[in-house]
């Protein structure tokens, strides 16, 4: 093995085989390698080159529609009215207009009577009453809920793949917070 000191530079370690003209130089000194023979050392760099190539494909989009069965159970509110009717039989000077008391609508009815002279009599009136009711009625309603599904394909397999598929808004609340009130 021969030590070479370069000029300006670290020291490298030269392996000479057997029998080479510079295995006698080791003797001597460093002075002979440079006397007649040229060593070449190679130094390797190895580089990367980077490149892209575009692959032809295709996106597909589905709409999935899911029926959702739920009950809702709603108050709902009727209005019923009860006509009684009260007989009178008593003369007016005029006519009677139609009068509230409380939440009792009284509509007059009146007739002519002839007489030796017209008298204008309240033969009855007409009681309207209004009574509300409240009563809890369940339905059965279906909603339906879309899902997004988003898929790919591949160019080389020619292979849809699924890329996601997207929840609906609503799926993490409460069913019966879909129900407009």
């Amino acid at each position: 093995m021969v030590d070479h000191t370069a000029p300006n530079g670290p020291t490298h370690d030269i392996d000479t085989p057997a029998g080479s003209p510079c295995e006698g130089a080791e003797a001597e000194g460093s002075d002979a390698v440079a006397a007649g023979t040229q060593h070449v050392i190679p130094v390797i760099a190895e580089t990367l080159e980077v490149g892209r190539r575009e692959l032809q494909g295709a996106v597909r989009i589905r709409k999935v529609v899911h029926d959702n069965p739920l009950t809702i159970d709603e108050t709902l509110r009727d209005e019923r009215v009860s006509v009684e009717r009260v007989a009178i039989g008593r003369r007016l000077d005029g006519p009677v207009g139609i009068r509230h008391e409380g939440d009792v609508m009284i509509i007059p009815v009146v007739e002519e009577r002839l007489v030796v002279e017209k008298r204008l009599v309240l033969v009855e009136e007409i009681r309207v009453r209004r009574e509300v009711q409240t009563r809890r009625e369940p339905q059965h309603v279906t909603l339906r809920q879309e899902q997004v599904v988003v898929e790919r394909l591949d160019p080389r397999t020619q292979t849809w793949s699924g890329l996601e598929a997207s929840a609906p808004a609503e799926a993490a609340s409460d069913p019966g917070d879909r129900v407009a009130r």
